[in-house]
């Protein structure tokens, strides 16, 4: 499963209220981001989110959920995603946007290396 771990201090109100939409092209790829929502607790945050591939758009939810560590950011555990290259590169735009907005915090492990 796709992810990347954001290490640090991290409060996921926090970034809820720094996080804005993304939208970018990537190659014959567009990628973007919709509503987000705070988990009434505020221990996560649920993304709409859109990679259009080939001409094939793919809508899921990304979930940014609080670890010990700080928080971890991958597709939602209850859709069956396709794993595309374009579905890869919009979760390390999330995580890399999280990471700009947030002074202290750090890229810990993933397996999107190659997207960040």
């Amino acid at each position: 499963m796709p992810h990347a771990v954001i290490t640090g201090n991290l409060e996921p109100g926090e970034v809820f209220r720094r996080l804005g939409k993304i939208s970018e092209r990537s190659g014959t790829a567009v990628l973007k981001t919709g509503a987000s929502y705070l988990e009434k607790d505020g221990r996560a945050i649920l993304i709409e989110a859109t990679a259009v591939e080939a001409g094939r758009p793919l809508g899921f939810l990304v979930l940014v959920g609080q670890r010990d560590d700080g928080l971890v950011v991958r597709l939602h555990p209850s859709q069956d995603v396709e794993k595309t290259e374009a579905v890869k590169k919009l979760l390390a735009l999330i995580a890399r946007a999280i990471i700009a907005q947030n002074p202290g915090s750090s890229l810990g492990k993933t397996n999107l290396a190659e997207y960040l």
